[in-house]
């Protein structure tokens, strides 16, 4: 009796870990309206599985499973709730580009690194 206590409560610990773990990535679906630029990679209009890992920094869009494009990002905190979910770019003489993006009921923005992107006339 005494070692499935001991098993019952491994299993419970590690339970709890798993859901701790889940909890740092959430993923949605969404449509991009026109080919948006993400890092550099060109993703075509349609819908993806967009990926935010707080702990990596990162953003992942994802068709069928595969990773078609990542880029650094990070949580900002918005006045209020996004009521819908909203994907703000900014359109440039090479394309748009990803800036942020707002899952519908969050109070958050998941602002994209623009590091890598050169923004016109400067140099």
């Amino acid at each position: 009796m005494r070692s499935s206590v001991k098993f019952l409560l491994v299993v419970l610990v590690i339970a709890m870990a798993s859901v701790v773990a889940l909890a740092k990535k959430e993923r949605k679906t969404i449509n991009f309206p026109s080919d948006m630029k993400i890092n550099g990679t060109v993703v075509k209009a349609g819908t993806y599985d967009v990926v935010f890992d707080r702990d990596g920094g990162q953003l992942s869009v994802l068709k069928n499973g595969k990773v078609l494009a990542t880029a650094g990002a990070r949580a900002e905190a918005r006045n209020r709730k996004a009521r819908t979910t909203e994907v703000v770019s900014l359109n440039s003489d090479d394309g748009r580009s990803l800036l942020r993006i707002a899952f519908g009921g969050s109070k958050e923005n998941i602002v994209v690194d623009q590091t890598g992107v050169q923004s016109a006339g400067t140099q």
